[in-house]
């Protein structure tokens, strides 16, 4: 695992710090947000009953502010509880909308590395990328499986980005939810509370939501998150590289090949046997088709595409006489590989035997 981590580059190591204060914050909100802290049992029953009997002076209502954010926004209707109604709503909403911004703390932090994950895993992997495109530019395609594994290399900071991002976008939205369910039962208790001093001042008994819409305002703004499709993009287009400078490329071509020579005469004519060709340059040819990139594994690769699974046909290898041993010996390593057992040289007839 660590491996992996390392592989990612430097750009794991903005990812591993977002996800440790994400993970921070999650732990800290999900403590903060306890229903028993934030809205404590029978505490809006115990106040109204202090309403009823008129044990509201200041101490209880500054021990009430301490209690809890539910305390707090009581004790402000309390304290206000012989004005007007409009002054009442006032303060209930100036109150609620400093809980509302406590317990949204670090909400938009989180919901911050919710989006900029899967941009920094984005932007590891091009440098990564970068970084094997050049190394391509300096020693030639190679290899597929090596590029295969370094293209593996880059990708890991896509994913750790993802990772990372979707428990935080997740936990979000869920305290997000949390919140808005903990301010609507406050609105509730502070509703019933103003109910009650209207009973206990002699008024007359008009609900508070009925005269003025009492409510706890939210600072925040409707946020309408999108899925990010970056990240997805960013998998597809390198996934597209990888299969364009891997595929075995074939193209048509008359290719001319001198022979070596040997007194045998006699060649094999079926229609049937595969062709594979090698140049004084040592580029191949199946069947005249040329394959562009000289690795084993894609000349198994043009080989398997022209016979299929069948490993019954006689292959006749045709190298020019300036040919390089090496380029005979990997024809002869790949056709072996795959199980063409029916092999022979094509040669031309020596000069000597030609003139008897």
């Amino acid at each position: 695992m660590l491996e992996i981590l390392i592989a990612g580059g430097w750009a794991m190591v903005p990812i591993l710090i977002s996800s440790a204060v994400a993970l921070a914050i999650i732990l800290e909100r999900f403590w903060t947000l306890r229903r028993k802290a934030v809205i404590p049992p029978e505490l809006g029953e115990q106040v109204m009953t202090w309403a009823r009997t008129r044990k509201l002076d200041p101490k209880h209502i500054e021990a009430l502010r301490l209690t809890s954010p539910l305390g707090e926004l009581l004790a402000s209707a309390l304290v206000v509880r012989n004005r007007p109604r409009e002054i009442i709503k006032e303060r209930v909403e100036d109150t609620g909308r400093h809980i509302v911004h406590q317990l949204e703390r670090f909400l938009n932090t989180l919901g911050t590395i919710a989006l900029i994950s899967p941009l920094l895993g984005l932007l590891g992997t091009v440098f990564g990328m970068i970084s094997m495109f050049f190394a391509v530019m300096v020693s030639g395609v190679g290899d597929p499986l090596k590029m295969a594994g370094g293209i593996g290399e880059a990708l890991v900071c896509t994913a750790s980005g993802l990772c990372v991002a979707i428990p935080a976008y997740f936990f979000h939205r869920y305290f997000r939810g949390r919140v808005n369910d903990l301010v609507i039962d406050m609105e509730k208790q502070v509703i019933a509370l103003t109910d009650e001093l209207s009973l206990a001042s002699d008024a007359t008994p008009v609900r508070a939501a009925a005269c003025f819409p009492m409510g706890i305002p939210s600072n925040r703004r409707e946020e309408d998150f999108e899925i990010n499709v970056i990240s997805l993009i960013d998998v597809m287009l390198t996934l597209l590289m990888f299969f364009v400078m891997t595929t075995t490329f074939v193209q048509h071509s008359s290719m001319k090949v001198t022979l070596p020579e040997a007194s045998a005469t006699e060649q094999a004519r079926d229609e049937q046997n595969l062709t594979v060709l090698i140049d004084a340059d040592g580029r191949f040819y199946i069947d005249n088709n040329e394959v562009l990139n000289p690795g084993i594994e894609t000349l198994k690769e043009a080989i398997t595409r022209v016979t299929g699974d069948d490993r019954t046909r006689a292959v006749i290898l045709r190298a020019d006489a300036k040919t390089q041993h090496q380029a005979v010996i990997t024809a002869m390593d790949a056709l072996g590989q795959l199980g063409f057992e029916r092999l022979s040289l094509a040669t031309t007839p020596s000069k000597a035997e030609g003139k008897k």
